[in-house]
């Protein structure tokens, strides 16, 4: 059912979040919310662009890019 699927994204979202946590190479720069993780790559911007596209490219998840302020 519906509370079922929502309840498995977030809890997936929580395990992705503790993963990026535990990888010197990236932050987090926003809260989770729900099944949404906001991660970056440390450094230059052009970093992460280039991760997003190459993942982008193998068509296994799908990542929406953001701007933060």
């Amino acid at each position: 059912n519906l509370q079922a699927h929502v309840r498995h994204g977030t809890e997936m979202a929580k395990y992705f979040e503790s993963l990026v946590r535990n990888d010197p190479s990236f932050e987090i720069p926003a809260k989770r919310h729900l099944g949404l993780v906001v991660f970056r790559l440390k450094g230059p911007n052009c970093l992460t662009e280039n991760v997003l596209k190459e993942i982008a490219k193998a068509g296994r998840l799908f990542l929406i890019p953001a701007t933060i302020q």
